[in-house]
Parts: C-alpha cells; structure tokens; sequence
C-alpha cells in the first residue's frame, strides 16, 4: 500500500535534493541508495507469504509522534499512529471486517463487509494517484538534478550525509547498521526529524496478528464506506498538501472544467428542484466528492479520534433532527444531487447541515453606510481552509421554476 508515512519523506528529503550539490558521485550515489529503499514500497507490492511493514517516529513542523502502517498488497492494511497532543488511534482493514480502535476511550468501531477486489485502498484517492508516481520516480530523477554552486553537501564523520545551504538547509541522513534510517534537519524553515525504523518486509503471520479485532470495552457497529472514506480523504489530505508545498500544479483541481469568472466558478441552475439538484450533481461531480469527503470524513475522522462519536453517524442524526423543518422543495433538490454526483443521500442530506455546527461572518450594508443606500451583502468563505474548502467555492445563480431567481456564494455540494 502507497501510506501515509511515505509521504512525510518528501517534507525533508526533496527541499533539499532538489537544490543539492556535493562530491556528487559518492554522495549522489549513497542519497539515491537511502531513497531508493525508503520510496521502494510505493512501487513494489511485498513479496509473495510477505507483508511490508513501516514504523516511522520524529517530529516535523512542531508535532511529534509515531506512526506505523503494514500491509499485503491484497487490499490488507493495519495502521497505529500517536500525535503528540491527540488522542493515539489504530486501525486494520481486512478481508471481511475492519475496525478502527481508539484505547484511551477503550472504544472500537466495527464493520462487515464484502471482500475488497484490488491491492489497496488507494486507488480512490485522487491526490494520492498525482504524488504516488512522482515518489516512485523520484531516485531516477535525482541522478540527473543540476547542483547549484551554492550548496555544499559532503559525508560525516559517521558516514552520513550533509546537506546544507545559508540558513534555509542544514540536513543530516545518518543509516545505523540495524536499517534504520535517521534524517535531522536543524534550519529553521524545514525543523524537524524523522526516523525510518523496521522497513521491511516481515511475514504475513505476523501481520495478519495487526489485523485480530482488539477486545476493547465498548464496541459500535458502522458503516465501512464511512470508514474507507475517512482513510482515503486522510490520505488524499496528505497528499494534496505536498503537493501544494512542491509542485502546485500537480494538486487535482476539483472545479477543472467548470466556467471561472475573475478566476471563480460560477454555475447556473435551472427549473424544477429535480432538475437544478441533477445540473448541480453533474456539473460540480468532482467539488461535491471534495467537499463531502474533507467535512463529513476528514473533520469527522478528527472529531471522531477527540470525542469517540462516530461522526457520521452524528451528522445523520443532526439531519433527521432538522428535517422537518426543511422544505419538500430543497430536499427533492439534495437527494437529485447526491443521484447525479454518485454519492450517498444520507452523505449529501448530512454534509448540508454541517455548517449548522459552526460559526462564521457576514456583512449586510445598505441605507446611510452605503453611497446611495446601496444594498451589499458579502459572505465570508475563509473559515476551515487547513482542509481546502476554499477549493470549491463557487457562485451559483438559480433560477426555479416558478420562484424569483437568486445567487448562493458558497461551496459546491
């Protein structure tokens, strides 16, 4: 499986590989060996009776923690991670059942489910399909990098690595004789370190003990999708903000294709709820499967880790308790989205009442604070952009059968 600690690799390592330049034949040599087998589970299933296994702990951009991640390339997977501030979390996604345990709540989420056909869970994860290619070709294209005059790189007394340039670079790849791994950076802009422990391949006995349900205290029955999904948007998160770091224009746009004005989408929808909720589903297909997936899933899988709620659950029953009080008419409209866009209807019914759970700002002038008396209304859309939202902002102008035509300035979905 292409995991999550495969990605934290290009928070240190590329800045610096990218610009750096030493006694480039025995350096270049040794720093393409290290990410050669550090980057070889992106591109390698394990061997056959075998399964990789991956611990990797340190500290980068001010969170300490651990995480360890093993899987068979046969859609197998078993992940523990402990951030440094937050509660720790396991998870094992097998042939039949997955779970995800949270010990400090003593609690643990279960699904059954049909066997999943493919080697792993990745495939929906479309950030991950743009970076996933780029780390495995990364040692090739590091043996062909110009190296500035400016960088100086040279081999420690230990017979590490030194990487460093003014005060943006100061990089230390030390490999101990047990495999490990250990990468330093002491420059203020890139802080932090990393250690690449037990990665390796180890027998699937062993791996599949990873996955035995643990005897927890209280246990609550799911629904897999949500539990896949929540793993996917976590994944596709990662991803998306190293690609954001390095190479922007590799980050899937989920409103490619969609008509910008001044560089924003604007869609118009028209005639009976039905048939506004289809345009908006197929029209936006791709923003809405954004959208959905960073709130229900990934705000929902952090609320779920901090409280022990399952968020989705949560989420459904918040709807339930407020649809009576939504008119037939913007219901008819959700449920013609969710059909067009192939997500669920219960997703789409319980993401559209996720912004009851928050706050955010406003402004109406009109009269004497205006030139004229003028009426302007603005809508601020800058709230929660650690998880992209801002991403599928888009106006759209409706105009229902029947109704008075109007603008919504918000998000697709």
């Amino acid at each position: 499986m292409r995991k999550l600690a495969l990605l934290i690799i290009i928070v240190l390592l590329i800045p610096s590989m990218a610009i750096a330049k030493a006694d480039v034949n025995a350096v270049k040599g040794e720093l393409i060996q290290i990410l050669t087998e550090l980057t070889q589970p992106a591109s390698k299933n394990p061997d056959e009776g075998k399964a990789w296994k991956l611990v990797l702990d340190g500290e980068v951009m001010g969170k300490a923690g651990n995480i360890a991640v093993a899987w068979d390339g046969k859609g197998r997977h078993a992940i523990s991670a402990k951030v440094k501030g937050m509660p720790s979390v396991q998870a094992a996604f097998g042939e039949t059942q997955s779970w995800v345990y949270l010990p400090e709540k003593n609690k643990v989420f279960v699904a059954s489910h049909d066997k999943f056909e493919g080697p792993t869970l990745l495939t929906e994860c479309n950030s991950w399909t743009a970076l996933g290619p780029w780390i495995q070709g990364l040692p090739g294209v590091l043996m062909f990098l110009p190296v500035p005059d400016d960088v100086t790189v040279d081999m420690t007394d230990e017979d590490g690595i030194l990487i460093q340039k003014d005060e943006d670079i100061d990089l230390r790849i030390q490999r101990s004789e047990d495999g490990t791994v250990d990468i330093v950076s002491e420059s203020k802009k890139y802080a932090g370190r990393l250690s690449f422990k037990d990665w390796k391949q180890v027998p699937v006995d062993s791996f599949e003990k990873l996955l035995q349900l643990p005897d927890a205290k209280e246990k609550e029955s799911v629904d897999i999708a949500d539990m896949r999904a929540m793993f996917n948007t976590m994944i596709d998160y990662g991803s998306e903000a190293l690609l954001t770091q390095f190479n922007k224009k590799m980050v899937p746009d989920p409103l490619a294709g969609v008509r910008k004005e001044q560089g924003v989408g604007v869609v118009l929808l028209k005639g009976a709820p039905e048939e506004m909720g289809k345009q908006h589903g197929t029209l936006l297909k791709e923003a809405i499967h954004y959208n959905m997936h960073r709130t229900l899933h990934g705000v929902g899988f952090l609320y779920t880790v901090e409280s022990g709620d399952w968020f989705p659950k949560k989420m459904l029953e918040t709807w339930k308790a407020q649809e009576k009080y939504v008119p037939e008419r913007y219901k008819q409209e959700i449920v013609a989205m969710a059909d067009a866009s192939g997500i669920s209807r219960d997703w789409a019914l319980s993401t559209n009442v996720f912004p009851e759970l928050f706050h955010c700002s406003g402004l109406a002038m009109c009269g004497k604070a205006t030139e004229g008396g003028v009426l302007y209304h603005g809508r601020v859309l800058d709230y929660m952009t650690q998880v992209g939202l801002q991403n599928t902002a888009v106006v759209k102008v409706f105009q229902p059968e029947g109704r008075n035509a109007w603008a919504d300035i918000g998000y697709a979905g």
